[in-house]
């Protein structure tokens, strides 16, 4: 999932749901999480970003191609291919792979001024 952050600075903001458009999110991206979680039981979860200090970094291009990259030594994991967004949904076409999609969301934060 790719999700964005604004500033929340307002004393009374109100989050707003919207649909994501390829503009919003073209751009380069750094996980601050990538959470597993193991579907058997004991339902164990595991985060390389945050535990083991992996980086992953997408770059979304405005042409709608994407550039993906993995690291945590040893490994280091790279990927490109062409992505589209629809609504909520961006799918990605790795250049040698299978499309997979993904939920995506926008906040907008709207500030309302409390001294009306």
């Amino acid at each position: 999932m790719i999700a964005g952050c604004g500033d929340d600075t307002g004393t009374d903001a109100e989050a707003e749901e919207t649909s994501v458009e390829a503009d919003d999110i073209a751009g380069t991206w750094t996980a601050t999480s990538m959470l597993f979680t193991q579907t058997a039981a004991p339902n164990a979860t595991e985060d390389p970003v945050v535990d083991g200090g992996a980086v992953l970094t997408l770059v979304l291009n405005a042409t709608g191609t994407y550039a993906f990259t993995f690291v945590l030594a040893p490994e280091n994991e790279a990927e490109a291919g062409a992505y589209t967004v629809s609504g909520s949904t961006i799918t990605i076409t790795p250049t040698c792979g299978t499309a997979e999609s993904f939920g995506i969301e926008r906040k907008e934060r709207r500030h309302h001024d409390l001294d009306r």
